[in-house]
């Protein structure tokens, strides 16, 4: 009995399949607009992971790296604020405000802006509605579901 070859039948590109994979294998690399520090720039990827990355426009770029910048800044003035502390005093004994806690007030206001701006609020991403917890817990079922799945032979 003699073997038959195989063949390796080659599937359209307009199947859902090769769609599917190409997006799949498309690897977006998004990046800041500007140099930014590590800490910035670590900010920055935490913010870049918060959604798809077929999600981000150029100027949601531009928004993501000042907030990363804002948010950078906010942690190094709370650092100084620690150790300074909220309020000095002056050569003559009269206490006063530390100017950068207002500041560290005004770079907060500015990134509570640019997260709005962005849709990144827990409002704008509808976190505590009941219907969006509910389908988040039907696409971890679903994910769990697809897991054992793939580790059931009989199931793969």
């Amino acid at each position: 009995m003699a073997r038959r070859q195989t063949e390796t039948r080659k599937e359209p590109d307009t199947s859902i399949t090769s769609k599917v994979e190409s997006m799949q294998n498309t690897h977006l690399v998004l990046t800041p607009t500007r140099e930014l520090e590590p800490r910035a720039r670590q900010i920055f990827e935490m913010i870049m992971s918060m959604r798809p990355s077929t999600m981000w426009g150029a100027y949601d770029l531009q928004l993501a790296t000042d907030l990363a910048e804002i948010n950078a800044q906010i942690e190094w003035t709370q650092e100084v604020l620690a150790v300074e502390g909220d309020v000095l005093t002056t050569r003559l004994g009269t206490p006063i405000i530390n100017p950068r806690a207002t500041h560290c007030g005004n770079l907060k206001r500015q990134a509570v802006t640019f997260v709005r701006a962005l849709g990144l609020s827990a409002g704008q991403r509808h976190l505590g509605d009941e219907p969006n917890r509910k389908r988040a817990n039907k696409q971890q079922e679903l994910q769990k579901a697809s897991r054992d799945a793939e580790d059931n032979p009989l199931l793969a």
